[in-house]
Protein backbone atom coordinates (compact mmCIF):
# COMPACT_ATOMS: atom_id res chain seq x y z
CA UNK A 1 0.00 0.00 0.00
CA UNK A 2 2.96 2.47 0.35
CA UNK A 3 4.26 1.60 -3.15
CA UNK A 4 4.48 5.02 -4.71
CA UNK A 5 2.50 4.86 -8.15
CA UNK A 6 3.65 5.47 -11.09
CA UNK A 7 1.46 7.25 -12.86
CA UNK A 8 3.40 8.71 -15.36
CA UNK A 9 3.89 5.20 -17.09
CA UNK A 10 -0.02 5.59 -18.25
CA UNK A 11 1.57 8.61 -20.48
CA UNK A 12 4.38 7.05 -22.13
CA UNK A 13 3.29 5.77 -25.26
CA UNK A 14 0.99 9.04 -25.28
CA UNK A 15 4.63 10.87 -25.45
CA UNK A 16 5.77 8.69 -27.78
CA UNK A 17 3.06 9.44 -30.26
CA UNK A 18 3.31 13.28 -29.10
CA UNK A 19 6.99 12.95 -30.19
CA UNK A 20 6.05 11.48 -33.92
CA UNK A 21 3.54 14.00 -34.60
CA UNK A 22 5.58 16.77 -33.36
CA UNK A 23 8.62 15.32 -35.61
CA UNK A 24 6.01 15.29 -38.70
CA UNK A 25 4.83 18.98 -38.19
CA UNK A 26 8.40 20.26 -37.56
CA UNK A 27 8.83 19.07 -40.80
CA UNK A 28 6.09 20.49 -42.44
CA UNK A 29 6.60 23.98 -40.29
CA UNK A 30 10.40 23.82 -42.12
CA UNK A 31 9.20 23.28 -45.29
CA UNK A 32 6.80 25.80 -45.34
CA UNK A 33 8.91 28.12 -44.12
CA UNK A 34 11.83 27.35 -46.54
CA UNK A 35 8.82 28.06 -49.34
CA UNK A 36 8.08 31.14 -48.05
CA UNK A 37 11.58 32.45 -47.06
CA UNK A 38 12.66 35.25 -49.81
CA UNK A 39 16.28 34.32 -48.83
CA UNK A 40 17.58 38.17 -48.07
CA UNK A 41 19.00 38.14 -44.11
CA UNK A 42 16.63 38.41 -41.23
CA UNK A 43 18.48 41.92 -40.54
CA UNK A 44 21.86 43.42 -41.23
CA UNK A 45 24.13 42.25 -38.48
CA UNK A 46 23.28 38.26 -39.66
CA UNK A 47 24.54 35.91 -42.47
CA UNK A 48 20.97 33.82 -42.23
CA UNK A 49 17.52 34.18 -43.39
CA UNK A 50 14.35 33.63 -41.97
CA UNK A 51 14.00 30.27 -42.95
CA UNK A 52 16.51 28.94 -40.60
CA UNK A 53 15.44 31.13 -37.64
CA UNK A 54 12.07 29.55 -37.85
CA UNK A 55 13.74 26.24 -37.97
CA UNK A 56 15.83 26.77 -34.54
CA UNK A 57 12.26 28.65 -32.95
CA UNK A 58 10.56 24.96 -33.83
CA UNK A 59 13.12 22.83 -31.79
CA UNK A 60 12.67 25.50 -29.02
CA UNK A 61 9.29 25.21 -28.86
CA UNK A 62 9.82 21.35 -28.78
CA UNK A 63 12.36 21.94 -25.85
CA UNK A 64 10.14 23.97 -23.98
CA UNK A 65 7.44 21.81 -23.98
CA UNK A 66 9.51 19.01 -22.59
CA UNK A 67 10.84 21.23 -19.89
CA UNK A 68 7.00 21.77 -19.21
CA UNK A 69 6.24 17.66 -18.93
CA UNK A 70 9.29 17.48 -16.39
CA UNK A 71 9.06 13.56 -16.78
CA UNK A 72 10.20 11.66 -14.13
CA UNK A 73 11.47 8.41 -15.35
CA UNK A 74 15.46 9.29 -16.04
CA UNK A 75 15.36 6.04 -18.36
CA UNK A 76 12.72 6.84 -20.78
CA UNK A 77 13.99 10.41 -20.83
CA UNK A 78 17.38 9.29 -22.86
CA UNK A 79 15.06 7.67 -25.40
CA UNK A 80 12.98 10.72 -25.45
CA UNK A 81 15.85 13.76 -25.03
CA UNK A 82 17.70 11.46 -27.62
CA UNK A 83 14.25 11.44 -30.68
CA UNK A 84 14.30 15.18 -29.82
CA UNK A 85 18.08 15.90 -31.12
CA UNK A 86 17.52 13.63 -34.21
CA UNK A 87 15.07 16.30 -35.70
CA UNK A 88 18.10 18.42 -35.98
CA UNK A 89 18.96 16.84 -39.01
CA UNK A 90 15.83 18.70 -40.90
CA UNK A 91 17.81 21.91 -41.77
CA UNK A 92 17.82 24.82 -43.98
CA UNK A 93 20.75 28.06 -43.72
CA UNK A 94 22.74 24.83 -42.52
CA UNK A 95 25.44 27.13 -40.72
CA UNK A 96 23.11 28.59 -38.60
CA UNK A 97 21.19 25.82 -37.45
CA UNK A 98 24.21 23.75 -37.22
CA UNK A 99 25.86 26.04 -34.59
CA UNK A 100 22.56 25.70 -33.16
CA UNK A 101 22.49 22.00 -32.14
CA UNK A 102 24.93 22.07 -29.15
CA UNK A 103 23.12 24.77 -27.20
CA UNK A 104 20.28 23.12 -27.94
CA UNK A 105 21.11 19.76 -26.36
CA UNK A 106 22.52 21.44 -23.22
CA UNK A 107 19.35 23.42 -22.65
CA UNK A 108 17.34 19.83 -23.43
CA UNK A 109 19.67 18.81 -20.11
CA UNK A 110 21.37 15.67 -21.24
CA UNK A 111 24.09 16.16 -19.18
CA UNK A 112 22.05 16.06 -15.74
CA UNK A 113 19.86 13.11 -16.84
CA UNK A 114 23.42 10.79 -17.68
CA UNK A 115 24.00 12.50 -13.73
CA UNK A 116 21.35 11.22 -12.18
CA UNK A 117 21.37 7.77 -14.00
CA UNK A 118 24.96 7.85 -12.55
CA UNK A 119 23.59 9.35 -9.07
CA UNK A 120 21.15 6.17 -9.00
CA UNK A 121 24.21 3.44 -9.05
CA UNK A 122 24.08 3.11 -12.85
CA UNK A 123 27.52 4.21 -14.10
CA UNK A 124 27.45 2.20 -17.14
CA UNK A 125 23.28 3.01 -18.39
CA UNK A 126 24.78 6.99 -17.90
CA UNK A 127 27.55 6.71 -19.61
CA UNK A 128 26.13 4.90 -22.57
CA UNK A 129 23.68 7.32 -22.77
CA UNK A 130 25.72 10.71 -22.80
CA UNK A 131 28.28 8.69 -25.51
CA UNK A 132 24.59 8.04 -27.48
CA UNK A 133 23.78 11.67 -27.61
CA UNK A 134 27.28 12.68 -28.42
CA UNK A 135 27.46 10.43 -31.31
CA UNK A 136 24.35 11.98 -32.23
CA UNK A 137 25.32 15.67 -32.05
CA UNK A 138 28.49 14.57 -34.31
CA UNK A 139 26.83 12.79 -36.43
CA UNK A 140 24.01 15.73 -36.90
CA UNK A 141 27.02 18.02 -37.41
CA UNK A 142 28.78 15.58 -39.74
CA UNK A 143 25.92 15.68 -42.35
CA UNK A 144 25.24 19.07 -41.86
CA UNK A 145 28.65 20.45 -42.74
CA UNK A 146 28.41 17.95 -45.80
CA UNK A 147 25.05 19.53 -46.53
CA UNK A 148 26.69 22.60 -46.52
CA UNK A 149 29.73 21.76 -48.73
CA UNK A 150 27.07 20.53 -50.90
CA UNK A 151 25.30 23.51 -51.29
CA UNK A 152 28.92 25.46 -51.46
CA UNK A 153 29.72 23.00 -54.58
CA UNK A 154 26.60 23.71 -56.38
CA UNK A 155 27.20 27.55 -56.69
CA UNK A 156 30.37 27.20 -57.71
CA UNK A 157 29.82 24.10 -60.44
CA UNK A 158 27.60 27.15 -61.62
CA UNK A 159 30.69 29.25 -61.83
CA UNK A 160 33.26 27.44 -63.50
CA UNK A 161 31.80 26.74 -66.93
CA UNK A 162 32.33 30.64 -67.52
CA UNK A 163 35.41 30.60 -65.25
CA UNK A 164 36.56 27.65 -67.58
CA UNK A 165 35.21 29.61 -71.03
CA UNK A 166 37.36 33.02 -69.73
CA UNK A 167 40.69 30.53 -69.07
CA UNK A 168 40.68 29.12 -72.36
CA UNK A 169 40.45 33.01 -74.47
CA UNK A 170 42.80 34.69 -72.00
CA UNK A 171 45.32 34.66 -74.71
CA UNK A 172 42.78 37.45 -76.31
CA UNK A 173 42.16 40.89 -75.46
CA UNK A 174 41.07 41.55 -72.10
CA UNK A 175 40.20 38.35 -71.50
CA UNK A 176 42.03 38.22 -68.24
CA UNK A 177 40.28 41.61 -67.22
CA UNK A 178 37.11 39.66 -67.76
CA UNK A 179 38.02 36.88 -65.89
CA UNK A 180 38.91 38.97 -62.88
CA UNK A 181 35.81 41.20 -63.61
CA UNK A 182 33.69 38.02 -63.03
CA UNK A 183 34.97 36.95 -60.29
CA UNK A 184 35.19 40.19 -58.16
CA UNK A 185 31.25 40.28 -58.94
CA UNK A 186 30.76 36.92 -57.97
CA UNK A 187 32.29 36.72 -54.98
CA UNK A 188 31.49 40.36 -53.88
CA UNK A 189 28.07 39.09 -53.86
CA UNK A 190 29.00 36.06 -51.94
CA UNK A 191 30.79 37.69 -49.47
CA UNK A 192 28.06 40.10 -48.55
CA UNK A 193 25.72 36.89 -48.18
CA UNK A 194 28.24 34.77 -46.22
CA UNK A 195 29.36 34.70 -43.44
CA UNK A 196 33.28 34.99 -43.15
CA UNK A 197 33.48 31.11 -42.26
CA UNK A 198 31.33 30.46 -44.77
CA UNK A 199 33.13 32.87 -47.44
CA UNK A 200 36.42 31.55 -46.77
CA UNK A 201 35.11 28.27 -47.54
CA UNK A 202 33.72 29.51 -50.95
CA UNK A 203 36.86 30.99 -51.77
CA UNK A 204 39.17 27.91 -50.58
CA UNK A 205 37.24 25.31 -52.72
CA UNK A 206 36.61 28.13 -55.92
CA UNK A 207 40.70 28.25 -56.18
CA UNK A 208 40.66 24.55 -55.85
CA UNK A 209 38.25 24.12 -58.61
CA UNK A 210 40.02 27.07 -60.71
CA UNK A 211 43.75 25.11 -60.38
CA UNK A 212 41.91 21.73 -61.04
CA UNK A 213 40.83 23.77 -64.21
CA UNK A 214 44.34 25.40 -65.25
CA UNK A 215 45.84 21.67 -64.82
CA UNK A 216 43.13 20.39 -66.99
CA UNK A 217 43.69 22.90 -69.94
CA UNK A 218 47.51 22.58 -69.55
CA UNK A 219 47.55 18.71 -70.36
CA UNK A 220 45.09 18.86 -73.17
CA UNK A 221 47.18 22.08 -74.35
CA UNK A 222 50.45 20.28 -74.48
CA UNK A 223 48.68 17.68 -76.05
CA UNK A 224 47.54 19.82 -78.78
CA UNK A 225 50.69 21.16 -78.75
CA UNK A 226 49.74 24.38 -78.61
CA UNK A 227 53.09 26.97 -79.32
CA UNK A 228 54.86 28.25 -76.09
CA UNK A 229 53.49 31.62 -76.37
CA UNK A 230 50.04 30.15 -75.14
CA UNK A 231 51.85 28.68 -71.90
CA UNK A 232 53.49 31.90 -71.50
CA UNK A 233 49.99 34.03 -70.99
CA UNK A 234 48.16 30.83 -69.05
CA UNK A 235 52.05 31.03 -66.31
CA UNK A 236 50.50 35.12 -66.05
CA UNK A 237 47.38 34.22 -65.70
CA UNK A 238 48.49 31.66 -62.72
CA UNK A 239 50.39 34.19 -60.69
CA UNK A 240 47.11 36.54 -61.06
CA UNK A 241 45.02 33.71 -59.45
CA UNK A 242 48.17 33.17 -56.90
CA UNK A 243 47.84 36.33 -55.87
CA UNK A 244 43.88 37.02 -55.89
CA UNK A 245 42.96 33.77 -53.53
CA UNK A 246 46.29 34.50 -51.56
CA UNK A 247 47.21 30.84 -51.79
CA UNK A 248 51.13 29.62 -51.47
CA UNK A 249 51.89 25.77 -51.27
CA UNK A 250 54.28 23.13 -52.32
CA UNK A 251 52.11 21.64 -54.97
CA UNK A 252 51.38 24.89 -56.47
CA UNK A 253 55.00 25.74 -56.82
CA UNK A 254 55.93 22.37 -58.57
CA UNK A 255 52.47 23.21 -60.91
CA UNK A 256 53.96 26.73 -61.35
CA UNK A 257 57.85 25.29 -62.01
CA UNK A 258 56.47 23.15 -64.88
CA UNK A 259 54.45 25.89 -66.35
CA UNK A 260 57.14 28.22 -66.47
CA UNK A 261 58.68 25.35 -68.13
CA UNK A 262 55.81 25.30 -70.79
CA UNK A 263 56.47 28.91 -71.68
CA UNK A 264 59.94 28.89 -73.04
CA UNK A 265 61.15 28.65 -76.20
CA UNK A 266 63.42 26.10 -77.05
CA UNK A 267 66.11 28.27 -77.26
CA UNK A 268 65.31 29.14 -73.63
CA UNK A 269 64.68 25.68 -72.62
CA UNK A 270 68.03 24.25 -74.14
CA UNK A 271 69.96 27.19 -72.49
CA UNK A 272 68.34 26.10 -69.33
CA UNK A 273 69.37 22.61 -69.56
CA UNK A 274 72.98 23.48 -70.27
CA UNK A 275 72.94 25.72 -67.05
CA UNK A 276 71.85 22.73 -64.99
CA UNK A 277 74.59 20.55 -66.97
CA UNK A 278 77.01 23.38 -65.44
CA UNK A 279 75.50 22.99 -61.83
CA UNK A 280 75.95 19.17 -62.31
CA UNK A 281 79.20 19.38 -63.01
CA UNK A 282 80.18 21.92 -60.55
CA UNK A 283 77.95 19.81 -58.06
CA UNK A 284 80.18 16.55 -58.57
CA UNK A 285 81.37 14.72 -54.87
CA UNK A 286 85.09 15.82 -54.57
CA UNK A 287 85.58 11.98 -54.14
CA UNK A 288 85.50 11.77 -58.11
CA UNK A 289 87.99 14.70 -58.54
CA UNK A 290 88.21 13.48 -62.43
CA UNK A 291 84.78 13.63 -62.98
CA UNK A 292 83.04 10.94 -65.18
CA UNK A 293 85.42 11.56 -68.36
CA UNK A 294 88.07 13.05 -66.63
CA UNK A 295 89.26 16.76 -66.00
CA UNK A 296 90.25 20.22 -67.57
CA UNK A 297 92.11 22.72 -66.11
CA UNK A 298 92.38 26.37 -66.98
CA UNK A 299 92.57 30.02 -66.14
CA UNK A 300 91.07 33.23 -67.33
CA UNK A 301 90.52 36.46 -67.13
CA UNK A 302 88.58 39.67 -68.80
CA UNK A 303 90.26 42.44 -69.39
CA UNK A 304 87.59 45.14 -68.82
CA UNK A 305 89.17 48.25 -70.84
CA UNK A 306 89.60 45.85 -73.81
CA UNK A 307 86.12 43.49 -73.70
CA UNK A 308 88.99 40.38 -74.52
CA UNK A 309 88.48 37.42 -72.91
CA UNK A 310 91.23 35.39 -72.12
CA UNK A 311 91.07 31.49 -71.81
CA UNK A 312 94.85 29.41 -70.90
CA UNK A 313 93.96 26.13 -71.55
CA UNK A 314 96.54 24.06 -68.92
CA UNK A 315 95.89 20.14 -69.60
CA UNK A 316 93.77 17.54 -69.45
CA UNK A 317 93.78 14.62 -67.05
CA UNK A 318 92.45 10.80 -67.07
CA UNK A 319 90.74 11.62 -70.36
CA UNK A 320 88.80 8.11 -71.33
CA UNK A 321 89.58 7.10 -74.92
CA UNK A 322 86.70 6.78 -77.27
CA UNK A 323 88.02 4.72 -79.92
CA UNK A 324 88.76 0.48 -79.44
CA UNK A 325 92.69 0.51 -79.63
CA UNK A 326 92.57 3.42 -76.62
CA UNK A 327 94.44 5.88 -78.66
CA UNK A 328 92.90 9.44 -78.14
CA UNK A 329 94.17 12.72 -80.25
CA UNK A 330 92.85 15.44 -78.25
CA UNK A 331 91.80 19.41 -78.63
CA UNK A 332 89.73 21.13 -76.77
CA UNK A 333 86.80 23.79 -78.87
CA UNK A 334 85.56 26.30 -76.87
CA UNK A 335 82.01 27.59 -77.47
CA UNK A 336 79.43 30.26 -75.60
CA UNK A 337 75.81 29.60 -74.71
CA UNK A 338 73.04 30.92 -75.59
CA UNK A 339 74.15 30.13 -79.11
CA UNK A 340 71.70 32.76 -80.44
CA UNK A 341 73.60 35.29 -78.12
CA UNK A 342 76.81 34.66 -79.79
CA UNK A 343 76.92 34.71 -83.34
CA UNK A 344 79.44 36.69 -84.21
CA UNK A 345 81.91 35.73 -81.67
CA UNK A 346 84.79 33.36 -82.46
CA UNK A 347 84.83 30.06 -81.22
CA UNK A 348 88.59 28.89 -80.91
CA UNK A 349 90.31 25.61 -80.54
CA UNK A 350 93.78 24.49 -79.18
CA UNK A 351 95.94 22.36 -81.15
CA UNK A 352 95.67 18.25 -81.01
CA UNK A 353 97.91 16.61 -78.91
CA UNK A 354 98.33 13.25 -80.79
CA UNK A 355 98.08 10.24 -78.86
CA UNK A 356 97.85 11.41 -75.31
CA UNK A 357 95.26 10.47 -72.33
CA UNK A 358 97.04 13.04 -70.34
CA UNK A 359 97.41 16.34 -73.09
CA UNK A 360 99.45 19.36 -71.91
CA UNK A 361 98.07 22.32 -73.80
CA UNK A 362 99.32 25.35 -72.49
CA UNK A 363 97.78 27.82 -74.67
CA UNK A 364 96.03 30.59 -74.40
CA UNK A 365 93.04 31.65 -76.05
CA UNK A 366 91.47 35.27 -76.86
CA UNK A 367 87.70 36.36 -77.62
CA UNK A 368 86.40 39.71 -78.32
CA UNK A 369 83.22 39.93 -76.33
CA UNK A 370 81.24 43.12 -75.98
CA UNK A 371 79.44 44.21 -73.08
CA UNK A 372 76.24 42.89 -73.05
CA UNK A 373 77.45 39.61 -73.67
CA UNK A 374 80.15 40.36 -70.62
CA UNK A 375 77.22 41.27 -68.63
CA UNK A 376 74.79 38.48 -69.03
CA UNK A 377 74.07 36.61 -65.73
CA UNK A 378 73.81 32.99 -67.07
CA UNK A 379 75.87 32.99 -70.05
CA UNK A 380 78.19 29.84 -70.47
CA UNK A 381 81.92 29.00 -71.63
CA UNK A 382 81.41 25.24 -73.02
CA UNK A 383 84.39 23.38 -73.18
CA UNK A 384 84.26 19.94 -75.55
CA UNK A 385 87.19 17.73 -75.78
CA UNK A 386 87.48 16.32 -79.23
CA UNK A 387 89.69 13.07 -80.34
CA UNK A 388 91.14 14.48 -83.69
CA UNK A 389 90.59 11.52 -86.27
CA UNK A 390 92.87 12.14 -89.23
CA UNK A 391 90.55 11.60 -92.77
CA UNK A 392 88.01 10.65 -90.43
CA UNK A 393 84.74 12.11 -88.58
CA UNK A 394 86.07 13.78 -85.36
CA UNK A 395 84.51 11.96 -82.05
CA UNK A 396 83.46 13.77 -78.95
CA UNK A 397 85.10 12.96 -75.59
CA UNK A 398 83.28 14.70 -73.18
CA UNK A 399 82.23 18.71 -71.97
CA UNK A 400 82.36 20.63 -69.04
CA UNK A 401 80.75 24.10 -68.55
CA UNK A 402 81.81 27.45 -66.79
CA UNK A 403 79.51 30.39 -66.03
CA UNK A 404 80.93 33.60 -67.82
CA UNK A 405 80.08 36.10 -65.45
CA UNK A 406 82.46 33.96 -63.06
CA UNK A 407 85.67 34.56 -65.07
CA UNK A 408 87.50 37.62 -62.82
CA UNK A 409 87.24 41.10 -64.69
CA UNK A 410 90.47 42.50 -64.64
CA UNK A 411 90.98 46.43 -64.95
CA UNK A 412 95.23 46.48 -65.91
CA UNK A 413 95.41 45.58 -69.44
CA UNK A 414 98.57 44.52 -69.03
CA UNK A 415 97.71 41.93 -66.12
CA UNK A 416 99.42 38.71 -66.63
CA UNK A 417 97.33 34.99 -66.32
CA UNK A 418 100.11 34.01 -64.02
CA UNK A 419 98.32 35.59 -61.44
CA UNK A 420 94.77 34.10 -61.96
CA UNK A 421 94.16 30.95 -59.97
CA UNK A 422 93.76 27.78 -61.88
CA UNK A 423 90.14 26.75 -62.04
CA UNK A 424 89.81 22.74 -62.39
CA UNK A 425 86.53 21.44 -64.01
CA UNK A 426 85.38 18.24 -64.21
CA UNK A 427 84.65 16.19 -67.68
CA UNK A 428 81.40 14.60 -68.49
CA UNK A 429 79.26 13.71 -70.90
CA UNK A 430 75.18 14.89 -71.19
CA UNK A 431 72.69 14.01 -68.92
CA UNK A 432 68.31 13.28 -68.88
CA UNK A 433 68.49 12.61 -65.30
CA UNK A 434 70.02 15.47 -63.47
CA UNK A 435 66.78 17.32 -63.84
CA UNK A 436 64.48 15.30 -66.23
CA UNK A 437 61.75 18.14 -66.56
CA UNK A 438 63.60 20.17 -68.49
CA UNK A 439 64.90 16.95 -70.92
CA UNK A 440 61.12 15.79 -70.87
CA UNK A 441 59.40 18.92 -72.45
CA UNK A 442 62.61 18.99 -75.18
CA UNK A 443 61.70 15.78 -76.00
CA UNK A 444 58.04 16.25 -76.33
CA UNK A 445 58.70 18.84 -78.62
CA UNK A 446 61.10 17.00 -80.75
CA UNK A 447 58.05 14.76 -81.58
CA UNK A 448 56.89 17.72 -83.63
CA UNK A 449 58.05 17.85 -87.19
CA UNK A 450 57.87 22.04 -86.80
CA UNK A 451 60.37 22.65 -84.10
CA UNK A 452 63.82 21.60 -85.82
CA UNK A 453 65.96 22.77 -83.01
CA UNK A 454 64.39 20.86 -80.15
CA UNK A 455 64.26 17.58 -82.81
CA UNK A 456 68.43 17.86 -83.50
CA UNK A 457 69.24 18.46 -79.71
CA UNK A 458 67.57 15.42 -78.48
CA UNK A 459 69.55 13.78 -81.32
CA UNK A 460 72.81 15.05 -80.95
CA UNK A 461 72.88 14.56 -77.13
CA UNK A 462 71.52 11.29 -77.48
CA UNK A 463 74.18 10.52 -79.63
CA UNK A 464 76.65 11.46 -76.80
CA UNK A 465 75.36 10.59 -73.78
CA UNK A 466 74.22 6.76 -75.49
CA UNK A 467 77.44 6.00 -76.15
CA UNK A 468 80.00 4.22 -74.11
CA UNK A 469 83.17 5.94 -72.66
CA UNK A 470 81.41 9.35 -74.11
CA UNK A 471 81.63 8.22 -77.78
CA UNK A 472 79.93 10.13 -80.38
CA UNK A 473 79.83 8.91 -84.14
Amino acid sequence: CNKQIEFYDWFSRVVVNWLDIARYKALQRIDKAIELDTLTPVDSSVKYSSSALDSVGIFYTVKEFWEQIEWPDVEACCAYVSKIIEWCYAINNIDYVRHSIEPLVQKLGVFKIANKLVEASDIVLGERFERTVKEMVDNANELLAAKQRDLIFNAINKMLPVIQKLLLEFEKDNSLHKLMTYLDDSLITMKEQLSSENFDRVLATIWKSVLSKMEDITESSLNQKKPHQFFKGLLETFDVFVDYFNESSDANDEFRSSLELYSLSTDELIHRYHVQQCRRGQGQSNEDINGDCGQLTICAMILKTKGLLKIEIMNCRSLKPVRSNGICNPCVKINFLPADQFLKTSKPKTQVQKNNLFPLFDETLEIVLTNDQMSMNDALIQFEVIDHYFLCINKFVAECFFLLNKVKLVDDPEEDMMNMPQIQLKLGKPSSEHDPKIWNVIEQRSLSWTDKKANEFIKRQKARMNRTNCQEA
